[in-house]
């Protein structure tokens, strides 16, 4: 694989105030952890909750609850986050709007690419500092994203890099979306956007079309974090994709 730094990779997110501890000590042959470290908990976001969920949240946060909806289209539909494109936000309230109820929760500091830059593999950074990873494929006829649950993995599978270094946290409904979405936003940049939309059937998908829980970590282990993510992914304002649960 080719690899691609960014310039994040040198430093911290702004967000992370005390990294969280990862132990360089392997877990002994055939010890399971099924319960994850107990850690400070990630900034609630919109994708950690459904629309009704989203509602009360935005009025917990002092906004009417009508702007739960505006916000999900930005964010599941056209998949921004810059307050300056949200026009149908208050211009005052804009900015600390976004920042409450849309927070940065992945900070991607490594890219490598392989098969021609159709095959990526992002490593990100969230906000204690643990890092974790997600996959982007792309095929002829679909793309099928490789995504984390959990930063680590506490099965301690010999023959897998992550269960050997042992379970860190899991990770929340919104940290599992949030992969996902940030996989939409780099294949909308991608050129030929609007064949893949409405072209010919041998156009080169440019959207997620397939999800597997595949990454780090064991998803059923996380269970209510992952099945609120699948919801989340599969309700009607979510990127529209097949959503598969593979289990080694």
């Amino acid at each position: 694989m080719s690899e691609t730094l960014n310039s994040s990779e040198a430093t911290a997110p702004a967000t992370t105030k005390v990294p969280v501890e990862i132990s360089n000590v392997r877990p002994a042959p055939g010890q399971i952890a099924l319960k994850a470290p107990r850690r400070a908990k990630p900034p609630k976001h919109i994708a950690d909750f459904d629309m009704a969920g989203r509602r009360e949240f935005l009025k917990e946060l002092g906004y009417q609850s009508f702007r739960a909806s505006q916000l999900s289209k930005h964010y599941f539909e056209r998949l921004v986050t810059d307050p300056a494109e949200m026009t149908d936000l208050p211009a005052k309230d804009r900015e600390q709007m976004v920042a409450q109820a849309m927070p940065q929760l992945l900070t991607p500091v490594r890219t490598l690419e392989a098969d021609g830059g159709d095959t990526l593999k992002v490593v990100h950074r969230l906000f204690d500092g643990a890092l974790i990873e997600s996959v982007i494929m792309r095929y002829d006829n679909r793309v099928t994203m490789c995504i984390s649950s959990q930063a680590g993995c506490g099965m301690n599978c010999p023959f897998c890099a992550t269960g050997q270094q042992g379970l860190t946290r899991n990770l929340s409904t919104a940290e599992i979306v949030e992969q996902v979405v940030a996989g939409a936003r780099y294949l909308k940049q991608m050129k030929g956007l609007e064949e893949a939309e409405g072209g010919s059937e041998d156009t080169r998908p440019l959207r997620v079309s397939n999800i597997v829980f595949m990454g780090m970590g064991e998803a059923l282990a996380n269970y209510k974090a992952t099945m609120g993510a699948v919801h989340r992914l599969i309700d009607p304002f979510a990127p529209r994709a097949s959503v598969f649960l593979l289990v080694v």
